[in-house]
């Protein structure tokens, strides 16, 4: 009895494909049903590479050659992306990645997955084809993104005021003579408020770090437990007076400015000093 295939395609954000009219259908000895010979599973014969224009070989590509020359944050994202490209388009040459199919793609993204991670697999999905181009596996100027308009991003800046800053500091300095706080947690505290330094910044600056000579910190590169600076380049951030006096007063009980006074180790959470 004939019977149509469930669709490989099951969330219908994906292309639905049928064999062309002169492609014969191939039998499926098992139920006695006729599938067409695309909908069959791709099985590799020893020997055989794969397809070098598949967007599954281009996605692979970009991942081992292209992804490790960002910084470690960014090439976890490409690696979350290209998951969600290759459950859509894993099957497919790249060159039958359409505008339309694009487009569409990134409408039903942006639906399930929200705006903004839209724009970022569909940047990915762009610096794809951009490689694709590079190989002449597409022809030049035909990224089929750039007819998709991204959803609006806009940047969220905050500030905090001048009265609520001073009133966290006294805050912490009364926890701190209370013995409700660690110094190290003090420290970390005053840096994230005064300097605007991330959390991995303060928690694992080094008194090599610290120049109050200049009143700067110097971020160096990042060893194996130090999280990677974003765009993997030098960091330096400017001290005002109360930072300088602050770092000027902490202990040097270990090469970390503000460690956990147990292990003289950098904290993993703070909220346990703070508790």
């Amino acid at each position: 009895r004939s019977h149509t295939p469930p669709s490989p395609y099951p969330r219908g954000i994906w292309p639905s494909h049928r064999a062309p009219e002169h492609q014969a259908p191939v039998t499926a000895p098992s139920r006695g049903m006729e599938v067409p010979q695309r909908d069959r599973p791709s099985v590799e014969q020893p020997g055989m590479s794969p397809d070098p224009s598949s967007v599954r070989a281009l996605v692979e590509r970009y991942l081992a050659e292209e992804s490790p020359l960002k910084a470690a944050t960014t090439q976890r994202h490409d690696a979350s992306y290209a998951s969600t490209v290759l459950e859509a388009w894993g099957d497919l040459s790249i060159g039958e990645v359409t505008p339309g199919l694009v487009s569409k793609f990134h409408r039903q993204l942006s639906a399930q997955r929200g705006p903004i991670l839209a724009n970022r697999i569909l940047s990915f999905v762009s610096q794809v084809c951009d490689l694709a181009e590079r190989d002449d596996l597409r022809p030049a100027e035909s990224n089929p993104t750039r007819a998709t308009r991204r959803n609006s991003e806009h940047a969220r800046t905050e500030f905090l005021a001048a009265p609520m800053r001073v009133r966290f500091i006294e805050a912490a300095n009364t926890a701190l003579a209370a013995g409700e706080i660690t110094r190290s947690a003090w420290i970390i505290l005053s840096l994230l408020l005064l300097a605007g330094v991330r959390w991995s910044e303060a928690r694992l600056l080094r008194w090599e770090e610290v120049d109050l000579t200049n009143k700067c910190l110097r971020f160096l590169p990042r060893g194996e437990t130090r999280v990677e600076n974003k765009g993997g380049d030098q960091r330096s951030i400017a001290l005002n007076d109360d930072a300088c006096d602050i770092l000027r007063l902490a202990p040097r009980v270990s090469s970390w400015v503000a460690p956990n006074r147990r292990t003289l180790k950098p904290y993993t959470d703070i909220r346990k000093p703070l508790d």
